[in-house]
């Protein structure tokens, strides 16, 4: 699910949230996470890991916070949570920005109150700030994630050309299904699913692709990915190249043409 900061959508300069939105760069570091409370072998630390097995367990139900130190000098624009249990614990949350002057705190995003599990991917106003706060306000359940990504998003100049597969209907299962000998159905067996589709970027400025998706590319970090934030907040997810994208010139005015192959948590 995907979260948009009022004050964003008030913006004329966000427009652009009618396409194709990536979160790739991650200032959150290992030594740069404070937690209130966190329960033994399941430490805050393990929120810098991208791998989504390692999760930082509260193993309480009072209210707490999760600060997460930031370099002040790179603009903080969007955040990101997967493998969580936000939705089905019923704990809301709050997105606070921390500068160095004193008493200096702004909330970025109010009373966020995921309806399920799957990665949540904020968009709130730009700023530069020392920290990041998650308050979190539990129900009756602890809270957990796995993987928290804080940073700027990367919004693409132009939508995905029409007949792609959102991410969310690209359901993939490996699955075991029964029968018995005199045909009846015994109910199928769910070994492993995931995630998969296909999005393809046509002319995009030559300039603007070594400068801002070369990197992205290249990089070969997971990342969260929503399809048209405006359109569609619900169909984010968490997920990584299947190969290594290759840009194309296409124009003789040096265009790009880009193909992205993607799995993706399927949760």
């Amino acid at each position: 699910m995907l979260y948009i900061s009022s004050a964003v959508v008030l913006s004329e300069s966000y427009v652009s949230l009618e396409n194709p939105t990536f979160l790739w760069r991650n200032l959150v570091t290992v030594s740069g996470i404070t937690a209130d409370h966190a329960a033994a072998s399941y430490p805050a630390t393990n929120l810098a890991n991208p791998q989504t097995s390692s999760l930082w367990k509260s193993g309480s139900i009072s209210d707490q916070n999760i600060v997460f130190d930031v370099t002040p000098d790179q603009p903080v624009d969007a955040f990101a949570i997967a493998r969580h249990n936000f939705g089905s614990g019923a704990v809301g949350l709050k997105v606070y920005g921390i500068t160095a002057e004193p008493g200096a705190t702004f909330e970025l995003l109010a009373d966020l109150s995921p309806g399920d599990d799957s990665p949540i991917f904020g968009i709130v106003n730009g700023g530069y700030y020392d920290q990041i706060k998650f308050s979190l306000e539990p129900g009756s359940v602890a809270p957990q994630a796995a993987v928290v990504y804080i940073g700027s998003a990367l919004i693409m100049p132009r939508s995905t050309p029409a007949g792609f597969v959102p991410l969310k209907d690209g359901v993939v299962r490996d699955e075991l299904t029964g029968f018995a000998e005199n045909g009846d159905f015994l109910g199928d067996i769910i070994v492993s699913e995931k995630l998969s589709t296909s999005v393809t970027f046509r002319l995009l400025d030559g300039a603007w692709y070594r400068e801002n998706m070369r990197p992205f590319v290249q990089s070969g970090a997971p990342f969260f990915y929503c399809w048209s934030p405006a359109l569609a907040p619900g169909e984010s997810g968490f997920a990584k190249f299947d190969t290594a994208p290759q840009g194309q010139v296409t124009q003789f005015g040096g265009e790009m043409d880009v193909s992205l192959s993607i799995t993706g948590l399927a949760l």
